[in-house]
């Protein structure tokens, strides 16, 4: 059974689900740029008698606590996850990052190599296609703000991803959104929409540094539809790295748990076995 918690961490709080099994190697899922906890369920059900999965919420998102100021960084996220893990005596632990997500992954996996014993990092690297950051860029600013019932969200989210098992992705808009004052909105704050400007040939040159620091094992999940990581920048990330493996997942584009949910549980568990 699920439980939900709360921790205190580089001045904020945060929000995270425990799904049990403390005497095992804890399995850290961390969300995308406007993801949350709940869209981890089906992954965390299919690796529970493995490892003891848990799935913080990062700041700005979900029920964890939000920055005044309204604006983010990645490096505020990294700092987040390390003290998350120092915090709670979890480490080494077993880590997968979707999208932002995987960038935290791949920079604290870098920078605090004790705290990270495998990494996943699913459909994000330090080479993104164009059209693919400017697709997330245009969804960020184009969004509906509210929706006047959960029908209609569900409708929106489905017309954005033709390939989405419609089931897993009713179930993260359902966890997406929250009553507001004038229908249903968004449970992140639309100041995370920051992190996007940091998506430039800067981060891009840091984080492939911080890439090919990475000695631990390392399984890289690509969308074979992906429009943010493309096919050949997937293999250069993989040629540039000291133990990693790419596997593409058919039928899916850059949200891949939603796309093809049952082949990506496979794919994990097997990499975590």
């Amino acid at each position: 059974m699920v439980v939900e918690k709360f921790v205190e961490v580089n001045g904020t709080t945060l929000r995270y689900l425990d799904w049990g099994a403390d005497e095992r190697r804890t399995f850290v899922m961390l969300h995308g740029i406007h993801g949350h906890a709940r869209e981890w369920d089906r992954l965390a059900e299919a690796v529970r008698l493995i490892r003891r999965p848990l799935a913080p919420e990062m700041r700005g998102h979900g029920d964890s606590a939000r920055n005044p100021s309204g604006e983010y960084s990645v490096l505020e996220y990294v700092t987040d996850v390390g003290e998350f893990i120092a915090s709670l005596r979890l480490g080494p632990v077993d880590l997968i990052g979707h999208s932002l997500g995987g960038i935290i992954g791949i920079a604290l996996a870098a920078m605090n190599p004790d705290a990270v014993q495998r990494l996943i990092v699913v459909d994000i690297g330090p080479d993104l296609a164009e059209e693919g950051i400017n697709a997330i860029r245009e969804s960020a600013g184009s969004r509906p703000l509210t929706f006047h019932d959960l029908d209609a969200a569900y409708k929106w989210a489905l017309e954005g991803d033709s390939l989405a098992d419609e089931t897993e992705m009713r179930h993260r808009i359902q966890h997406s959104l929250k009553p507001g004052s004038n229908g249903l909105e968004w449970r992140y704050d639309p100041g995370v929409d920051t992190i996007l400007d940091s998506a430039g040939a800067d981060g891009s040159a840091m984080l492939r540094g911080l890439w090919s620091s990475i000695s631990q094992p390392t399984l890289i999940i690509r969308g074979d539809q992906s429009d943010l990581l493309t096919a050949d920048a997937a293999q250069q990330m993989a040629s540039r790295a000291q133990n990693a493996t790419l596997i593409e997942v058919p039928k899916s584009g850059h949200l891949v748990p939603v796309d093809n949910p049952q082949f990506f549980c496979e794919t994990v568990r097997e990499f975590l076995v």
